[in-house]
């Protein structure tokens, strides 16, 4: 027996329309993906931005705009130290290895393989559009990196109205719940961040004493 299949205007519609967000979706990918991360930045740091709101300068609290600033200035602050303490040695000893590069290769029957600086360097440039594409790669995460950074400082700068906006869209008996729970977030992902901190200076100090004796 034969069916006939009736497919409606509005399903032809809504699938077309399906596959439309997912292209712009897909096609918008990076972009999203930088707003979601500036985002986590921005609640990661709202619990800082709250505990320096609490505190009085002149018999006065101190302004959001302000909290914002000093706690990603100390946010920058602590990744330029980190960089500057760590990237020092592991320049130290990539040289060195490539100094011993030789001796390594001799010690691990590969006297065939012609690996030394000169030769990287050459095998790097031989093909320029290569070095281009790498350069323009470190540049573009730069650009990205510093984007992100941008985005989450305004984003903390106007986290309150955000807050506002996003929990006037619930309907009103999630409203509450909705607060609540950004506000849950927002403290555990604080406190998350602050123990993975504190986790990361302990585990480094103790590494640097026990290989500092060694």
């Amino acid at each position: 027996m034969d069916k006939n299949i009736v497919i409606s205007f509005k399903t032809v519609f809504f699938s077309l329309l399906f596959f439309l967000v997912g292209y712009i979706i897909y096609r918008l990918g990076p972009i999203i993906a930088i707003i979601l991360i500036a985002g986590l930045i921005a609640i990661a740091l709202e619990h800082s931005i709250k505990s320096l709101t609490k505190l009085t300068v002149l018999n006065k609290p101190l302004p959001r705009s302000v909290a914002v600033i000093l706690t990603y200035v100390g946010l920058i602050a602590l990744i330029s130290i980190v960089i500057s303490i760590g990237v020092p040695p592991v320049s130290t000893q990539a040289e060195k290895l490539f100094q011993n590069l030789g001796q390594i290769t001799q010690s691990l029957a590969l006297n065939e393989a012609d690996i030394s600086i000169t030769s990287l360097f050459q095998r790097l440039t031989k093909n320029p559009a290569d070095l281009l594409s790498a350069t323009v790669s470190v540049f573009s995460n730069i650009a990205t990196i510093f984007t992100i950074i941008v985005i989450s400082i305004y984003m903390s700068l106007d986290w309150l109205n955000i807050k506002r906006k996003f929990i006037s869209l619930m309907p009103a008996k999630y409203k509450e719940f909705t607060k609540d729970t950004i506000i849950e977030v927002e403290n555990s992902v604080g406190a998350w961040l602050k123990g993975e901190a504190l986790l990361m200076c302990i585990v480094g100090s103790m590494s640097f004493i026990g290989l500092t004796l060694l």
